[in-house]
C-alpha cells in the first residue's frame, strides 16, 4: 500500500487523532513526503515514508480541538468514506487513501485554519 500511496496526487500525510468517546477524528496536522532518508533512519519495513519536517508545508493544527473543528472534520471524511471516525483506525485501517478531489476540498476546507510549521512546535528548535 506505501509504493501506491507515493504515487498519489498530494505528496503529504494528514494526521489525525480519535478523542476519546467521541465517534469523531481531530486533524493534528499535514506532512510533505520527502524521497530523502534521514541519515540515521535504519528501516524496519520494505517501504517508508519520510516526511519532510522542516518543509513549510508541514504543519500542525494546534487549535482544532474545539467541537465546532472536530465536527467539521469528521463530517467531512464520514460522507466520502463512510463513518471513518467510527472506525478503528489503528494499523492499516488507519490508512485511507485519498483522490484528488477529496484532497483539494480537504485543503479548501482548513485552509483559514491556524497552522504551526512543524520544526517550531518542538522544543528547543527554533
Amino acid at each position: 500500500m506505501l509504493e501506491q500511496l507515493k504515487e498519489r496526487l498530494s505528496r503529504k500525510v494528514w494526521t489525525f487523532v480519535t478523542p476519546k468517546g467521541r465517534g469523531r477524528l481531530r486533524l493534528i496536522g499535514s506532512f510533505l513526503i520527502t524521497e530523502s532518508k534521514p541519515v540515521s533512519f535504519v528501516p524496519k519495513w520494505k517501504y517508508n515514508l519520510f516526511r519532510d519536517a522542516s518543509s513549510l508545508r508541514s504543519v500542525l493544527y494546534p487549535d482544532l480541538d474545539s467541537p465546532e473543528k472536530i465536527d467539521e472534520a469528521s463530517a467531512y471524511f464520514n460522507r466520502r468514506f463512510n463513518a471513518t471516525g467510527k472506525a478503528n483506525l489503528h494499523g492499516e485501517k488507519g490508512v485511507r487513501e485519498m483522490e484528488a478531489d477529496v484532497v483539494r476540498g480537504f485543503e479548501k476546507l482548513v485552509q483559514d485554519y491556524a497552522t504551526l510549521q512543524f520544526m517550531d512546535r518542538l522544543p528547543g528548535i527554533h
